[in-house]
C-alpha cells in the first residue's frame, strides 16, 4: 500500500461533517480515500443514504492484503465489518476490481468514533436588538439554525458553494408536504 498524503484542512472542511474523522483516520492508516459521505448531508446527487467511503487501491494485486489490513485496523477501533450488506444496516466492506483494472475498497455504514480536528468554531449566539414578541423569537430561531448548520455542514449559508436557489426550492417542497400533512391531520 502506498501511503496516502494527509488531506489539507481546507480539503477536510469540504467533507461531510459526519465522515471527516473516518476519512482522516483512513488516510493516517495509508488508505487513498477518494469519495465519501456521512449519509445525512446530501450535497451531491451521488451521496448515499448511509455513511460510505470509497478507497482507491493502487495495485490490484494488493487488494486482498489491503482488505485484510483495513479490517484488522477497524477491529482495533472496535468496528467489526462483514460482507457487503444490502440492507445498509450493518458495517460492511467490499473489494472489487473493475474492467479498467482499477481496484477499490468500499466501506458502508462504517464511522470510526472520534472527532475531526478541523471543525470551524461556532459563532457566538446573537440576540436581535430592538425586537420584541414573535419577531424576537424568530430571530433567536434563525441564530439557532445558523449554529446547527455550521455544526452539520461546516460553514454558514453565505460561505457555502451550493446552489441556494435549488436548496430553497427543495425546502419549499418540504414545507408544502408538512403543511398538507398537518391540514389533513386537523380535518380528521
Amino acid at each position: 500500500m502506498n501511503p496516502a498524503p494527509p488531506l489539507s484542512e481546507e480539503h477536510l472542511a469540504t467533507l461531510n461533517p459526519g465522515i471527516r474523522y473516518t476519512v482522516q483516520k483512513l488516510r493516517e492508516w495509508g488508505f487513498d480515500t477518494r469519495d465519501s459521505g456521512d449519509g445525512k448531508t446530501h450535497d451531491h446527487a451521488c451521496d448515499l443514504p448511509i455513511p460510505y467511503v470509497h478507497i482507491s487501491i493502487h495495485d490490484p494485486a494488493h487488494l486482498h492484503h489491503d482488505l485484510r489490513t483495513l479490517m484488522e485496523l477497524m477491529e482495533g477501533e472496535g468496528i467489526t465489518v462483514g460482507m457487503c450488506d444490502e440492507t445498509g444496516e450493518n458495517p460492511s466492506i467490499e473489494g472489487c476490481i473493475l474492467a479498467d483494472m482499477s481496484a477499490w475498497i468500499h466501506l458502508f455504514n462504517v464511522v470510526i468514533p472520534g472527532n475531526s480536528t478541523v471543525l470551524p468554531p461556532l459563532p457566538p449566539a446573537t440576540e436581535a436588538k430592538g425586537c420584541e414578541g414573535v419577531e424576537s423569537r424568530v430571530c433567536a430561531d434563525i441564530a439557532a439554525r445558523q449554529r446547527l448548520g455550521i455544526t452539520k455542514y461546516g460553514c454558514t449559508v453565505e460561505q457555502s458553494p451550493d446552489d441556494m436557489l435549488q436548496h430553497a426550492y427543495e425546502e419549499a417542497l418540504d414545507l408544502a408536504v408538512y403543511l398538507k400533512a398537518e391540514i389533513e391531520r386537523r380535518v380528521k
